[in-house]
């Protein structure tokens, strides 16, 4: 029959479209499918072996995950970015109402890059990244445990230098502009979680002024040459070079406490106006002791004036720089 036979060509169509855009449907969720979130928090026990010349630190911390796949072996996946070496100690999962727990506890030691170029008015930023080596962001991303996660208080009576400024928990992504290998990838982006702890130098003016004292010492020595008649030019330039082999000897002591870098800091600066002070002054010596040999009194007395002005010249230029020089990098 007519009708009928239009009726059950309607139905199959209909069917179709239905079916066609089912699967349509189920190809556009899949590929904006939210990823699943896990919950991570840390309980760091302790900070030692505190190291800037070796850009190095120690910890123990407690870390933990909250989740449902079951597919997640956080055991075998997790990993520390920046870290030198690492173990995991009584790790445990276990199944909750609402998902899995793990545990675990890690100890580390820890790659840090340490500035030192406002020593010793630095402030040190520690920076302990775990990230999943084995999925990426479309699978799961970190969400931290803020409540959880903190310090422990006896962490902040640990170090006699330093005191903690802030921690901060947060979850990031490492992005990496590679594939590693899979050609369906142009690029590729991993679950991370950060945990940030900010370090406080304290008593940084008392430390600057042991630190400083040969340099001021060689300072002073120099300046009385011009107290000196510049024909004594033994005592005269002697004073010079004692002055600088004290500055010299200051900062060879400086780089022994201070790890190298190849960033001027602010001793550096402070050891170089010395040097070029020090210069300036044996410059000053020579001109004087030049007008000095000539003959006639106004000479002698210009000499003795050049002296007078460039003590105090030099005294103050220096002074002012170096307190600049300070509280700039402070």
């Amino acid at each position: 029959m007519p009708g009928k036979t239009k009726s059950t060509n309607m139905k199959f169509f209909v069917t179709i479209f239905i079916l066609y855009f089912t699967i349509y449907s189920s190809k556009v969720l899949s590929q904006h499918e939210v990823p699943d979130t896990v919950k991570i928090g840390s309980y760091v026990t302790s900070l030692y072996n505190f190291d800037i010349a070796n850009n190095s630190i120690c910890a123990d911390i407690h870390l933990w995950c909250l989740y449902n796949d079951t597919n997640y072996n956080f055991e075998e996946e997790l990993e520390f970015i920046n870290c030198e070496d690492f173990t995991f100690s009584g790790t445990s999962t276990e199944d909750l109402s609402d998902g899995k727990w793990f545990y675990t506890k890690s100890l580390i030691k820890i790659r840090q890059k340490y500035s030192t170029k406002n020593y010793p008015f630095d402030k040190q930023k520690i920076i302990i990244s775990i990230e999943s080596s084995e999925h990426t962001t479309k699978d799961f991303v970190f969400k931290p445990d803020i409540i959880g996660s903190r310090l422990d208080s006896s962490i902040y009576k640990q170090f006699d230098e330093w005191e903690i400024e802030s921690i901060v928990f947060s979850s990031s992504e490492s992005k990496y502009e590679t594939s590693f290998g899979d050609p369906s990838l142009t690029s590729s982006s991993y679950p991370r979680f950060d945990i940030i702890i900010v370090l406080n130098r304290i008593g940084s003016w008392l430390l600057l002024f042991k630190l400083i004292t040969g340099i001021l010492v060689a300072f002073l020595i120099s300046s009385c040459v011009f107290c000196i008649k510049p024909k004594n030019t033994d005592p005269r330039f002697g004073l010079c070079v004692g002055g600088l082999f004290a500055a010299i000897g200051n900062k060879y002591i400086v780089e022994s406490i201070i790890p190298s870098t190849n960033e001027l800091t602010l001793l550096d600066y402070l050891h170089n106006i010395t040097f070029i002070a020090i210069f300036v002054i044996i410059i000053i010596s020579v001109i004087s002791l030049h007008i000095y040999e000539k003959e006639g009194i106004q000479y002698k007395r210009l000499s003795k004036k050049i002296d007078s002005i460039s003590y105090f010249t030099v005294t103050a230029s220096y002074i002012t720089i170096f307190i600049y020089l300070i509280f700039y990098f402070k």
